[in-house]
């Protein structure tokens, strides 16, 4: 199997590199996203010196064993077949390249691993633990409370900005990856939330102003709510390493659990996939069975 360039002319890999990380940019992905979609690329050009014309199917496969053989762990290999295939489909669907060296390489196999999540004990704790009337207080008690509440990602809460809050309907808009827009819903205690951090935030509230600022009216930095979320964990008496990702877990985890659809579920997290959800419906199931076992109506009665 070989490649051919295109009329476009686009035959060296670098430009082709160049012209799927300005793709990456125009659909709006993170500076993050791109810079690992660099990272992998360049990794995979260390081992293929060959023109872009002469990458095969073999090529690519050869390159996956030999980061085996290396040691590399099997999320490395997953992760790497993953970028090198948005890159060799980027190509192809642009007929830079007429054959598509990616398409028969099955990806890595990996183990089902559960995505780490709180149980309703530890997010009890959670919420008990955020209490207090001070302006951070009521400031992370709001961002905490909206993680669980929407499965919002951090990067768009960080984004979040006074107009995108609609308190009278419950909603805010969030812009996803690819900046696409999607709606998630909150209850009544989010609200009261939001409604008393709205009252003492203080600074700009034009609309276009961020939804949570720091108290010296600046956007607030990842790290800065990941730190929010580590400390409030901590503060709570949870051991293990909470982040605002294991907190969009485990929102998803207590929709299936409390009886939501995994097709609603899809919407409200913004995957494109249906499939990327059926890993809650796993953890949920799980967590049935041991409920199931632990209310045996058998068991109860005779033991």
């Amino acid at each position: 199997m070989s490649l051919t360039t295109s009329k476009t002319g686009i035959g060296l890999f670098e430009e082709a590199m160049k012209s799927f990380l300005t793709s990456c940019r125009v659909k709006g992905l993170s500076l993050r996203t791109i810079k690992w979609y660099e990272y992998v690329l360049n990794e995979f050009r260390k081992y293929v010196e060959e023109p872009l014309e002469n990458i095969t199917k073999e090529t690519i496969q050869n390159y996956l064993l030999l980061l085996k053989e290396k040691g590399f762990k099997k999320t490395t290999l997953a992760n790497r077949y993953r970028g090198l295939r948005a890159f060799f489909n980027y190509l192809a669907e642009e007929e830079i390249i007429f054959v598509n060296p990616i398409q028969g390489v099955k990806p890595p196999k990996l183990p089902k691993v559960f995505p780490n999540c709180l149980s309703d004990e530890e997010v009890d704790k959670l919420i008990k633990a955020l209490k207090g009337s001070s302006w951070h207080q009521v400031r992370n008690r709001a961002i905490v409370l909206l993680f669980l509440e929407t499965g919002i990602r951090l990067r768009e809460l960080r984004e979040l900005k006074l107009r995108d809050i609609n308190l009278s309907r419950h909603e805010i808009k969030a812009r996803g990856k690819g900046e696409k827009e999607r709606i998630v819903f909150f209850g009544r205690r989010v609200l009261e939330a939001l409604k008393k951090w709205l009252s003492v935030r203080g600074g700009i509230l034009t609309v276009d102003e961020p939804l949570f600022i720091t108290q010296d009216g600046l956007p607030m930095k990842d790290r800065h709510i990941e730190r929010i979320v580590s400390k409030a964990a901590k503060k709570a008496g949870i051991t293990k390493r909470v982040s605002p990702h294991t907190l969009r877990h485990t929102f998803a985890t207590l929709f299936i659990k409390n009886g939501g659809d995994v097709f609603t579920l899809q919407r409200l997290l913004g995957h494109s996939d249906v499939s990327t959800c059926m890993i809650y419906v796993n953890m949920a199931g799980r967590d049935l069975k041991e409920s199931a076992l632990r209310f045996s109506p058998i068991d109860r009665l005779y033991y």
